[in-house]
C-alpha cells in the first residue's frame, strides 16, 4: 500500500545534498530542501550520514550500532530522508 511504502526505507542509502549552517550546544543546523526549514542534528547523525555510501541500509545501520553502541531508529532514517539528507542508494 501507498502508506506502507511512505515509512518504508530504500534498500540502499547514501548522502544527499545538504549544508550545515552552524552549531551550538552540541547539535548541528541542516540546511537541505529549503532554508527556513533547517534540521537539527546531534554530530552522532552526521557521522550516520557520512557512512550512507550506496551500501545496504542493514549493513550501514549495524556498522552505526558496533562504532557507536546506538542503533539508529527507523524514524529518524526516514526523518532524513524526508528532508534530503539521505536519499536512496
Amino acid at each position: 500500500s501507498q502508506a506502507h511504502a511512505d515509512t518504508a526505507l530504500p534498500a540502499q542509502l547514501r548522502a544527499g545534498r545538504f549544508e550545515v549552517l552552524g552549531a551550538a550546544a552540541g547539535q548541528l543546523w541542516l540546511s537541505t530542501y529549503s532554508a527556513f526549514d533547517p534540521l537539527e542534528v546531534s554530530p552522532d547523525v552526521l557521522a550516520l550520514v557520512a557512512r550512507c555510501d550506496g551500501r545496504s541500509t542493514e549493513v550501514i545501520v549495524d556498522e552505526h550500532e558496533a562504532a557507536t553502541g546506538q542503533r539508529p531508529m527507523r524514524t529518524l532514517l526516514r526523518a532524513l530522508l524526508d528532508h534530503g539528507v539521505l536519499e536512496p542508494g
